[in-house]
């Protein structure tokens, strides 16, 4: 069960409910 928002990045999900900016961001720049 996931709640929203989920974030995805790359199909790995970074964050879900109120995702931190902060953890989402930094698996971001793994893929930049």
């Amino acid at each position: 069960d996931l709640f929203y928002p989920v974030v995805l990045v790359n199909g790995e999900i970074v964050g879900e409910g109120n995702p931190r900016l902060k953890d989402v961001y930094e698996e971001i720049e793994k893929y930049l």
